[in-house]
């Protein structure tokens, strides 16, 4: 897989890669957090705006 040093290196890769050339064999899926969460949210919306 190629180095991506920016956000829009990376978009320019998913708009343009045929990922059949890398193995992505070992590849497994993943999850992270960028920063620890110290609070919760609880919303309430009407239909129309949680159709949007």
């Amino acid at each position: 897989m190629p180095s991506l040093r920016s956000d829009a290196d990376a978009e320019h890769f998913v708009d343009s890669a045929d990922l059949s050339q890398y193995d992505l064999f070992g590849f497994q899926p993943m999850s992270f957090e960028f920063e620890p969460k110290s609070a919760a949210l609880s919303m309430r919306l009407s239909v129309h705006l949680h159709d949007v």
